[in-house]
């Protein structure tokens, strides 16, 4: 999912697993946005985890 923002604390407490709306018990959830910042451009450009070796 997308929705603009960077997380920037990304660690493994900001992880939790839950239910979503529809009952499905595997679900990540990334929580604790206190240092996020919304993307400073509309238009991003995403590298994919292949493009690191």
């Amino acid at each position: 999912m997308q929705c603009g923002y960077i997380h920037r604390d990304i660690k493994p407490t900001n992880f939790v697993i839950g239910r979503e709306q529809d009952g499905d018990l595997h679900t990540i959830f990334i929580i604790d946005f206190g240092l996020s910042r919304r993307y400073r451009y509309l238009i991003a450009v995403y590298l994919s985890l292949s493009s690191f070796h």
